[in-house]
């Protein structure tokens, strides 16, 4: 609380052309950042949702493949005692972690895809089920499974 009080104190004290607010990189995801699971799980979720939305592709491999790819670069550019064999099977399963953290937020943040099954409607709106649905635009936080 003190520090609190003591930080606004000196935010008005400072003069108003020093305290014009610059870009800072440390308010993103850093290395630091990305070294933890949840920062991962973010990175994660981040570019498969930026892909969803911005090309309306998203495998469902995607997101594994980059967790793997991120627990794989953090394993080789980190020093450890462990044999190098099994840095990387811990960094595989770090991988397999990291997407079922992604795809948990997903599935708790995410809103139902696009209708399963065949379905174009006719002009009379009844439904042709011998016909494919309509393709659909994925949104940022549309399910992945």
């Amino acid at each position: 609380m003190i520090t609190i009080i003591l930080s606004l104190i000196q935010d008005q004290a400072t003069p108003a052309a020093a305290a014009v607010p610059h870009f800072q990189t440390n308010d993103f995801i850093t290395s630091g950042t990305l070294a933890t699971l949840a920062g991962s799980s973010l990175g994660v979720y981040a570019v498969c949702g930026g892909l969803q939305t911005a090309l309306n592709w998203n495998p469902r491999w995607l997101g594994l493949v980059l967790s793997i790819l991120i627990s794989v670069i953090l394993a080789a550019t980190t020093h450890s005692e462990l044999n190098p064999l099994l840095k990387y099977v811990i960094a595989i399963l770090n991988g397999f972690l990291i997407f079922l953290t992604a795809t948990g937020v997903n599935a708790v943040r995410g809103t139902s895809g696009p209708p399963a099954g065949g379905g174009a409607e006719k002009q009379d709106n009844r439904v042709d089920l011998n016909q494919p649905p309509p393709p659909v635009k994925r949104t940022f936080n549309t399910r992945w499974f």
